[in-house]
């Protein structure tokens, strides 16, 4: 079982859709929009926000940062490979 937390928002970005993934890492939450290639961290997620009303709200609002590197930079490219592998 996966740690990605994977929706459709059903805004129309792309044929698809707006689909984004996001992963919970500690207090951040690492996202990527499949459709916009957008990616970016958002800081200080409580367990109890880790749902997608409350991530595309952050996203929405621009309450995201990029990612740094090192460990973030590695966190945020696996992410991308493993949405991109399970949407296949």
């Amino acid at each position: 079982m996966s740690d990605i937390l994977l929706f459709n928002t059903g805004r129309h970005y792309s044929i698809n859709c707006q689909r984004i993934a996001a992963r919970k890492v500690g207090d951040r939450v690492f996202f990527f929009d499949v459709d916009r290639n957008i990616s970016g961290v958002i800081d200080d997620m409580q367990d109890t926000d880790f749902y997608d009303r409350i991530i595309l709200q952050e996203y929405d609002n621009k309450n995201y940062r990029g990612t740094k590197l090192g460990e973030e930079y590695e966190i945020e490219r696996n992410l991308k490979a493993e949405a991109l592998e399970m949407l296949k």
